[in-house]
This record gives structure tokens, C-alpha cells and sequence, in this order.
């Protein structure tokens, strides 16, 4: 059994499956979801969910963030999410690049998810195209080319199309993009830019499904979305949704890796 003691916060599966990933490891760990008062003082380690906070309360809780950070002594350390951790003491991100790579393969069967509840064809009849070649871009492009489909990337640095391209597919840039993107049965976007024109956006049709998983302000300004004729469909926090329990996994041994580092320097 370990001597360290974990208090993991939020309600959702993503968050019991992190507590519950620290128990079978031999932690001692408790999960709070609501609880304003509560005595956090016999923890050394405190979890926080992500997305962090949500309506100004610690996501899956009623508590502030005011209120819990005046509550965590000197002693204690805090893990959160998508928050900046240098602003608070004693505040570590498990949001880092191990989590980051983690979680795109788990968005990526999210893509693939969302697809297989939208179209009624062979998944080697798919044209697709994935705008960014990041870590959830590159991921998803491997996921479904390896399902059959006809993967195309497009990026915006030369570069990136040069890793693409190493990696098997067919590349272009974003004119290439504008100048095409009715041709796609899918198209995925990974990048939180504006950068698909509305000339382009209007040639889309009901053939079209537009699937979003980056971050506003998306790719196209959705605020007119509603005179298009296409489906959109906006895949937020896709390994929550789809994969929670492997997120709350992703999440326990983040924090226990950012641990063994700082042990051993």
C-alpha cells in the first residue's frame, strides 16, 4: 500500500476512472463532486478535473475556484487541467505533452465514432479530408486511413505536408482546401482558426458532413451556419464522451508520471 493520499474532484466517469485507476495502484483516494466544506486537509494530492472549471465553479462541483484555492495549504499539491497553473501555488497541469498524445488517439476514435453513427457507406467509399497535421490531426488521419478510408491532410506550413506525406497521404495547403472541399464526403477539422473562406463553406452540400473538434473560433464562423446545407457536427471533448474511462486512466498516470519525475529529478 502506498502512504500517499489522493482526493480526486468531479462527478463525471472520466474522474471516477482516474480515482479508480489511483486505488488499484494500492493509492488511498477519495472523490469529491459537491461537498463546499469538506475537510481537504488529509490529502497530500488533490486531482482536478478537466475541463477545470465550468459556470466559475471546479468542474462537476459547486465549489469555486476562490473558495477551494483558500482551502489548500502550503503542504499540498494541486493537479488541474486546462488551467494555468503558474497563477496559484502548488498548482501542476496534467495537460502536458504525454496527456496531450494520449488523448488524441482517444479523439481520433471519437472521429471515427461520430462517422460510423453518420453515414450509411462503405468506409472505403470515403473521401476525407483532415485540416492540421498536430497530434489529433495526425492521429486521426492514421485512424481512419487505416480503416479503409481515402485520407487526404492539409495544412497550412510545408513542413507539416512533408510529414504527411513521410506518413503516406495525400497533402495540400489551404487553397488547396478552399478550392476543393466539396469534393470530400468528410471533412475534419483540428485547427481553432477561421481559415475555411464562406464561398468555400457555401458550395457544401447534404452529401457534405463537416466535423469540428478543435476549439472556438473553429475553423468556418459558425454564427451563420444555419443558412448552409450541410451537416455540422461539433465533437467537444470527444474522450470524455466516448472513451471516459480510458481518459480518467490518461489522467491518473499523467499525475503519477509528473510524481516519479520530480522523485528522481
Amino acid at each position: 500500500m502506498n502512504d500517499e493520499t489522493f482526493l480526486v474532484y468531479g462527478s463525471d466517469k472520466k474522474m471516477i476512472s482516474c480515482y479508480e485507476k489511483l486505488k488499484s495502484y494500492g493509492y488511498k483516494a477519495e472523490i469529491l463532486n459537491s461537498e463546499v466544506n469538506f475537510d481537504i486537509s488529509a490529502y497530500n494530492y488533490i486531482i482536478l478535473p478537466i475541463p477545470t472549471i465550468a459556470n466559475s465553479k471546479i468542474n462537476g462541483t459547486n465549489i469555486s475556484l476562490s473558495e477551494f484555492v483558500a482551502s489548500v495549504s502550503d503542504n499540498q499539491i494541486v493537479f488541474c487541467g486546462n488551467l494555468n497553473p503558474s497563477a496559484y501555488k502548488n498548482f501542476y497541469s496534467y495537460y502536458n505533452e504525454n496527456f496531450l498524445i494520449k488523448n488524441s488517439r482517444l479523439t481520433a476514435q471519437g472521429v471515427l465514432k461520430l462517422i460510423s453513427m453518420n453515414v450509411e457507406e462503405d468506409f472505403n467509399s470515403l473521401k476525407v479530408v483532415v485540416i492540421g497535421y498536430g497530434r489529433c490531426g495526425k492521429a486521426v488521419c492514421k485512424l481512419l486511413k487505416g480503416c479503409g478510408m481515402n485520407v487526404t491532410s492539409v495544412s497550412r506550413r510545408n513542413v507539416t505536408r512533408v510529414l504527411a506525406q513521410d506518413d503516406g497521404f495525400c497533402t495540400g495547403d489551404f487553397d488547396y482546401l478552399n478550392n476543393t472541399i466539396e469534393h470530400f464526403d468528410i471533412i475534419i477539422n483540428t485547427v481553432p482558426v477561421n481559415i475555411i473562406y464562406k464561398e468555400s463553406i457555401s458550395k457544401l452540400s447534404q452529401k457534405n458532413i463537416f466535423i469540428e473538434i478543435a476549439s472556438k473560433p473553429y475553423g468556418f464562423d459558425i454564427s451563420e451556419y444555419d443558412v448552409y446545407n450541410f451537416k455540422y457536427i461539433l465533437g467537444e471533448s470527444l474522450p470524455g464522451r466516448f472513451t471516459p474511462v480510458s481518459a480518467g486512466y490518461n489522467i491518473a498516470d499523467t499525475v503519477l508520471d509528473i510524481l516519479k519525475e520530480a522523485e528522481y529529478g
